[in-house]
């Protein structure tokens, strides 16, 4: 029998600065209160480093170097406008990127707002449409430029 997997959940008390996490069988509140203020802020400045970095971590492949940075700074636009959270597509996204190189002058967060707002079937069209599609593939061919597809597509048919 595989051993079983605590799951573990959290909550903020912003008033008291403080945070619970908890688990099935327990829960414990952690508290800044007390704590120097160097360690305070170096608390503040590990989890904007956190936030940041999540959004360049990918299950469908790495990103670029260019992808990285577009992420963060989505991020931290969101941030600076109040936004905690960004669903839906990933911030370093090819229908995101895409958008941004057709509008280059938009407000990303804006953009972002508008794009999550579309639902999966919106996405597709608009992905699929002749203006956004050939970027899309564009973008696709660029961060896969390293790997030599012709000879894998020899080798797998012979």
């Amino acid at each position: 029998m595989a051993p079983q997997r605590k799951v573990f959940s959290k909550s903020f008390d912003l008033d008291a600065m403080s945070i619970t996490i908890s688990t099935p069988n327990r829960a414990e509140t952690y508290s800044t209160h007390g704590m120097a203020e160097n360690i305070i802020s170096t608390l503040i400045l590990h989890g904007l480093t956190q936030k940041l970095a999540d959004k360049c971590a990918t299950s469908s492949g790495s990103l670029t170097e260019d992808e990285k940075w577009d992420a963060m700074n989505t991020v931290y636009a969101a941030l600076h406008a109040g936004q905690w959270s960004l669903k839906s597509e990933g911030a370093g996204s090819m229908l995101f990127r895409a958008l941004l190189e057709l509008s280059p002058n938009a407000d990303r967060v804006e953009l972002r707002a508008k794009v999550d707002a579309w639902t999966p079937a919106e996405r597709r069209a608009v992905s699929a449409n002749p203006k956004v599609a050939p970027i899309i593939r564009r973008l696709e061919s660029e961060r896969v430029s390293d790997v030599d597809s012709d000879s894998l597509l020899d080798d797998l048919l012979g």
